[in-house]
Formats: structure tokens, C-alpha cells, sequence
């Protein structure tokens, strides 16, 4: 969330939450300014000092002590350090895939690649990657801590446009893209368009008083509108150190333990009205001077400097006085549930006179900072500068030193006779000028000894110390070990990879407290506020996420390994490459272990180091790529199938001839057994039937005896 919104939303969040009244208020007001007094940061403690001293001796600035007529060069040994670090850590910071979203569960890979893609777009495109992560390593080095914030802007952005030439539905179509007020209008007709009949509201031609449709020379129109535009996008911003206060008693850097971090900065009243806070509350609010703007690292980066600024804040117009603004999270319990939840405050003024103008329940702090060295138990940690300070306070001197006697052995003081010497031709330092005297021996040279070969040892003995300490030295800078010092190749390879591993540790701790987190919360604010399909371009390919599919919790992991250092990479990756060739020559390139992907991936990071962020300008990428056309049939392999079938076909015929023969077979053999069944069975009907002839015969026989045996009787 921008500030430019948090009027506007203040007054929503007052009707939806019920815990918005004034002893509520007053409560948190009061925790605030608590938290706000002992915060680091508020007021001239350690840190604060030691923050100043480096900004000093980083900008070569005088030490104090300087004094006329002695040398009073100073020892740069706080900038080289700190410089000498810069590119490494950011190429570290900028480049691809130093950071990468790892996949929830199965088959979120692209999910992950895409979350990673759209995080490199708000941080490059969306935001000037470039400067900020510049700046936040710098404030790390130089001020022992560098600070991000981030949020979601919606703010409206508003300019002024001139159009020409439009015709009558370009005009209509402007007003349906943005929201802008016309300022100035000129419509004039167009001398090379055609006669047409103006419309009505209806979209209708206008007729005249004789029915026919009234005709008109095609108009064009000339505009000066003022366009206002919502930015709707996430900002990174940097925190300077000395606007950065921080709980006392949090222990961890990434913020677990913090009940309080805020952001201090001035404001005038004139942008505080802009942003939407109510003009009768901004008006009495109190300007100038605060504890903010007498911080001691305040005054070292202003007024010290060329970037002067007003600190009182009361130049000019009311309408630019500035007042001190704080951004500020802090763990409160306002429900009386026994928790203290996350609540964003904005308050603004100083002493007592401090006002509180917005204040909303949140479940996250989108703060990242990091330290070069860690301290245990602590935020804040030690910065290369305030490891290299010492140093460049005792080369110095001892610089200083050396050209003193330098000066005076070149350019001895001399013991005259004031009374036989002319001082006005002895004041005259011209060569060959001439000196008048009275004695020969009028004028002696005071010697002073040449110490600068007794001191170059020791100026040596202090260099090599600040490189013990900062991990830093010549051969980290670059330079060939063995033209500095009369060692072997050995020794000094041996101590340029210890330099290397200190400066990876530097290089670890800004990837994990500072990168780490930026890509987390960058992730979740484009999760909670990007609706639908986000369209975007990145390194020559249109991406398209949709935001609903993603994890904001997914992991982050980051890699450091030998980023910075160039040539070793570039022989990591040769000597992958090599590997991957001679396993693809003899084991092809359908072996389970190196495919044309994995070559083509070697290719990009060897690309990557050498600058080029595109690999696609270079190589095709395997995996949009169309699949392989099947491969073309080997002539002799198909006339083996050929003969192959051929047989096939043979034996399918041999095949089939023994069934046509079995079949017959066993149609003979069943006949010859049918024929055989059906004699018998005529036998056995024939016998049947003469059973039944015989049956009836009898009984004939018995009918006609009984006949026989009736007719006896009657005649009796």
C-alpha cells in the first residue's frame, strides 16, 4: 500500500472496524511513541556515530585534526574497501536466477518458474532494479545496515497530454481509456474529409426543413486534457540508514522478534494534503527542526555536504514545510485477546505535538535489511567501513607523516644570521635567485632525514591489516598476487581463495537476509493484489501467470557459489559442457542422464556470466521446440518385413490347409457314424412298427372271437 492512499483508505477501515475509536487510538499512539524513543536509529546512540564517522571517511571528508602548514592528505582505505566489493555483490544482487522459487508439490515446476519470472519483472521493469539494489548494498557496506521496504502503489498519476488531428470517434473512444478532465478544446473541419451528415443522440443522421439529411464537412479536433492514471503497481524503496529506527531488543534480522521497525522521512505539507490527509489536521501539524534532523548521520549526509539541505523546513511557501513523517509497524494488542498482532501506522509531527492519520491490521512487515558481518543477538551488524575505519585513520597518519618529512628534507628549514642575511632575498624562493649576506657561513640547512623507505614497512604491515580484517585486498581487486609480492603461485592462490571465501560470506548474507526476503514478499504482494491474467515481457518472451495459481508461501532458494568471480565460473560451466558433449557423442542422445535441455541450460548460464541475459538471440530453446518428425523407414528393414510377411502369409495358408483337411476328415468320419445311427434307427422303427402291427393283429383276432362268440349266443 502506497502512502499516497492511506487517507483514502482510513476512512474505510474506520467504518469496518469497530476498535477504530479515540481511546483505541490514543493506545496506540501512546505504544508508538514508547517504541519510537527507544528505538536505534531515534536518537545519537552508537550505531548512529559509528554510521557518521564511515559516511565521513567514505566521502574523504577532513578529519579535524588537520592543521596548516603539515600535509593533511587522508587514507581512502574505507572507499577502495567498500568500492572494490560493489561490483561483485551487484552482479550478485542483478543477476538471474540468483534467486529462485522452489515448487510446492508435484508438477508446480512452472508454477515456481513463473513466480521467479514475475518477481525479475517488478524488480527490473516495474522499479529500477539497478539503482535500488546499488543503493542497498552500499548503505550495508558504508553503514553497517541497508533497508527495503516495499507496497502495493495506487496511487493516481497525473500529467498533461496534447492531441491533434483526432477525429470525431478517436475523441469519443479517449474518454472510455483513462479518466482526464479537457482543459482546452478546438474542433475545426477537416479540409481534405468528405461532407457528412451530422448525428443525433440517437446515432441518427439530422434532417434539414426539407426532409433531406443535413450535410457537414467531417470535423477534427485539437486537445489539451489533464490525465489521471492509477500507477497500480508494486514499488521497492530505499531506506536510509539514518531513516531507519528499529526495536532495541529484536534479536533477528529478518524481523521475527521485532515489535517495532519504522521509516522516517520529511514531507511537506503540500505533498501530505496531495496524498489525501485532511488540510485542517496537516496545517497543524509541527514543522523544522526534530530529533530526526539532529541525528549525527542526518547532518553528515545533508548539511555537511554538497546535497545541503533545509533542514529547518520552514523556506518558502507554508505550503513546504516539512514535517517529519513516520511509516511504522508495530505489535500491539488493542482486541485484549493476549496477542500482539501487526498493526500500520502513519504518524506525523514530533515531541508531543505527534498525530496518528492511518492505522490498519496487517499480517505481514514487507521491511528486508541485511549487514555484511552478522552479529549474534542483533539486528544490526558491522558494515566494511566500520571494519576498514581504524585503518584508514592510522595510514593517515602515517601517510601524513611521511610527507611531512618528505617535504622538509626536500625543502629544509634554514638557521641564518639575521644580521648579515637579507630575509627579503632568503623569502624569495625563485631558482637561481640571489641570496645577499655579509658572511659565507650566515646561512645553514636544518637536516632532516628521509624516513619514508623506514616507513614504507609499516604502511605495508597496516595495508596488510586492513585486508586481514575486511577480507579485502589488491588481489581481490583484481590484481596478479605474484607481481605484488615475491611468494609462489601456491601461496598466493591460496590466500586470494581465503580473501574469496570472506567476501562469499559477505555475499551469502545480502542473498539470504536481503534478497531472500525482497522475493517472498514481492510474491505475496502480487498474490494479494493482482486479480485475473498478468500479462508481461521478459527477456524476449511474453509471460502470461495467473496470479490465483500461486503459492505466496513457496520457498526461496538462493545461489551465490562463485557469482562475481567470472573466469571461475565461466571454467565451471566449460568444464560441465565438456562433460555433457561426451556423454551425448557416446551414449546418444536418448541416454537417461544429459539431454539437448540440459546442454541448452549450460549454454544460457555460460551466456549469463558473460553479460548476456537473452539466450534466445544465441539458441533455440529445446523445450519450444515442435516435436521430433518420426524417422524415415530404413528400405532394407521393410523388405525384411516384406519376406517376413511373406512367410507369415505361408504359413497362415499351411495353416489353414490342415483345418480344411482336419474338417473334411471329421466330416466323413460323421457321416459314416450318422449313416450307421440312422440304420439303426431304422431297425428299431421297423421293429417298433411290426410290434405295433402285431398288437393290433391281436386285437383284431380278439374282436373277431368276440364277434364269433356274440353271434353263437344269439342263436341261442
Amino acid at each position: 500500500m502506497s502512502m499516497t492512499e492511506y487517507a483514502s483508505v482510513e476512512h474505510e477501515a474506520d467504518a469496518e472496524d469497530p476498535r477504530r475509536d479515540a481511546d483505541t487510538d490514543d493506545e496506540l499512539l501512546s505504544i508508538i511513541q514508547s517504541e519510537l524513543e527507544d528505538a536505534i536509529g531515534y536518537d545519537n546512540d552508537g550505531i548512529v556515530e559509528r554510521r557518521s564517522r564511515n559516511l565521513q571517511q567514505y566521502l574523504g571528508q577532513a578529519q579535524g585534526d588537520e592543521r596548516d602548514g603539515r600535509s593533511q592528505v587522508l587514507d581512502r582505505s574505507v572507499l577502495e574497501t567498500v568500492e572494490a566489493l560493489m561490483p561483485y555483490l551487484h552482479r550478485l544482487a542483478i543477476t538471474d536466477g540468483v534467486a529462485r522459487f522452489e515448487p510446492v508439490g508435484d508438477g508446480d515446476e512452472e508454477i515456481a518458474d513463473q513466480a521467479t519470472s514475475v518477481v525479475d519483472h517488478i524488480l527490473s521493469k516495474q522499479n529500477d532494479g539497478h539503482r535500488i539494489m546499488s543503493t542497498f548494498i552500499k548503505d550495508g557496506l558504508i553503514s553497517d545496515v541497508g533497508v527495503l521496504k516495499w507496497y502495493y502503489d495506487e496511487s493516481v498519476e497525473t500529467k498533461i497530454e496534447s492531441l491533434s488531428g483526432l477525429t470525431d470517434d478517436e475523441l469519443a473512444r479517449l474518454d472510455m481509456d483513462v479518466e482526464a478532465d479537457v482543459m482546452e478544446h478546438t474542433a475545426y473541419p477537416d479540409p481534405q474529409g468528405a461532407m457528412m451528415p451530422p448525428l443525433d443522440p440517437m446515432g441518427q443522421p439530422m434532417m434539414d426543413m426539407s426532409g433531406m439529411a443535413a450535410m457537414q464537412p467531417a470535423m477534427l479536433h485539437d486537445i489539451r486534457r489533464k490525465v489521471r492514471k492509477p500507477k497500480n503497481k508494486i514499488c521497492i524503496e530505499n531506506v536510509a540508514p539514518e531513516q531507519f529506527v528499529i526495536d532495541g531488543m529484536a534479536t533477528s534480522p529478518t524481523l521475527e522478534d521485532c515489535r517495532f521497525i519504522g521509516h522516517r522521512v520529511y514531507k511537506t505539507k503540500s505533498q501530505l494534503i496531495a496524498m489525501g490527509f485532511d488540510r485542517e489536521a496537516v496545517d497543524k501539524l509541527p514543522f523544522g527542526n526534530s530529533n530526526y534532523s539532529l541525528n549525527q548521520d542526518y547532518l553528515e549526509r545533508y548539511e555537511s555536504s554538497e546535497y545541503d539541505a533545509d533542514i529547518n523546513g520552514g523556506a518558502g511557501a507554508p505550503s513546504n514545510q516539512r514535517v517529519e513523517v513516520l511509516d511504522a509497524y508495530v505489535r500491539a494488542d488493542l482486541d485484549g485477546d493476549g496477542v500482539g498482532e501487526i498493526h500500520h501506522v502513519i504518524c506525523a509531527g514530533f515531541h508531543s505535538q505527534i498525530q496518528l492519520l492511518y492505522a490498519e491490521e496487517v499480517d505481514r512487515i514487507p521491511f528486508a535489511c541485511w549487514s555484511p558481518v552478522l552479529l549474534p543477538y542483533r539486528v544490526i551488524g558491522l558494515g566494511i567501513a566500520s571494519l576498514a575505519s581504524e585503518s584508514q585513520q592510522v595510514l593517515t597518519a602515517l601517510q601524513r607523516s611521511v610527507l611531512d618529512a618528505t617535504y622538509q628534507a626536500v625543502s629544509p628549514r634554514l638557521a641564518v644570521l639575521d644580521t648579515a642575511v637579507n630575509l627579503d632575498d632568503l623569502s624569495t624562493s625563485e631558482p637561481g635567485a640571489i641570496i645577499r649576506t655579509k658572511e659565507m657561513n650566515s646561512i645553514q640547512p636544518i637536516g632532516t632525514p628521509m624516513v619514508g623507505t623506514q616507513a614504507l614497512p609499516v604502511l605495508d604491515y597496516m595495508a596488510s591489516l586492513r585486508a586481514a580484517r575486511t577480507g579485502v585486498s589488491l588481489d581481490g581487486m583484481g590484481l596478479d598476487p605474484a607481481t605484488l609480492r615475491n611468494e609462489t603461485a601456491t601461496a598466493a592462490a591460496l590466500r586470494f581463495d581465503a580473501s574469496t571465501a570472506r567476501t562469499e560470506m559477505v555475499a551469502r548474507n545480502l542473498a539470504e537476509l536481503g534478497i531472500k526476503p525482497l522475493f517472498r514478499g514481492l510474491l505475496e504482494t502480487f498474490s494479494d493484489n493482482f486479480d485475473g491474467e498478468f500479462v508481461f515481457r521478459l527477456r524476449d518472451k511474453v509471460v502470461r501467470v495467473d496470479p490465483a495459481a500461486m503459492a505466496a508461501d513457496m520457498d526461496v532458494t538462493v545461489s551465490v557459489g562463485l557469482a562475481g568471480h567470472r573466469d571461475k565460473q565461466q571454467a565451471l560451466f566449460q568444464g560441465i559442457m565438456a562433460i555433457q558433449e561426451r556423454v551425448l557423442t557416446t551414449a546418444g542422445v536418448d541416454n537417461p542422464l544429459v539431454g539437448f535441455e540440459e546442454l541448452y541450460n549450460t549454454m544460457s548460464e555460460m551466456l549469463r556470466v558473460g553479460g548476456v541475459t537473452s539466450a534466445g538471440r544465441y539458441f533455440k530453446d529445446p523445450a519450444g521446440a515442435p516435436p521430433p518428425p518420426p524417422p524415415q523407414p530404413d528400405p532394407n528393414l521393410e523388405l525384411i518385413k516384406a519376406q517376413v510377411q511373406i512367410e507369415r502369409e505361408k504359413l497362415e495358408l499351411q495353416r489353414e490347409k490342415l483345418a480344411f483337411e482336419a474338417e473334411v476328415d471329421s466330416v466323413k468320419m460323421g457321416a459314416e457314424l450318422q449313416a450307421a445311427a440312422n440304420a439303426k434307427a431304422g431297425e428299431l422303427e421297423l421293429r417298433e412298427r411290426e410290434v405295433a402291427l402285431k398288437e393290433r393283429e391281436a386285437a383284431w383276432r380278439f374282436e373277431i372271437e368276440n364277434e364269433k362268440l356274440r353271434i353263437q349266443a344269439a342263436k341261442l
